[in-house]
């Protein structure tokens, strides 16, 4: 299984609202949700840049922390740079 971090603006008018709990009750373990509260679509880290901020870090140290990969193997086709926000993609593995 792939760690998931799910982040839902609340206010997301782009979407369905129940898009992101389909995603996360289809999810398997271990799977993180958070809803920012008052958030339109993509602004979650301009609306709540701390927890934004706290919450990924969190997430990405517990994920890729060397005790929680020993043994697992990592394809990371994405990454994500939580200070820019940029996306840094990777080739084909």
């Amino acid at each position: 299984p792939r760690p998931v971090l799910l982040i839902d603006d609340e206010e997301d008018t782009l979407f369905p609202p129940d898009s992101v709990e389909r995603l996360n009750a289809a999810a398997g373990e271990p799977k993180e949700f958070w809803q920012v509260p008052g958030c339109p679509h993509g602004q979650g880290r301009q609306c709540a840049p701390d927890e934004f901020r706290s919450r990924t870090l969190a997430f990405w140290e517990k994920t890729f922390s060397t005790a929680a990969v020993s043994g697992m193997y990592l394809n990371a086709d994405v990454a994500i740079t939580v200070e820019t926000g940029s996306r840094v993609l990777h080739g084909d593995r």
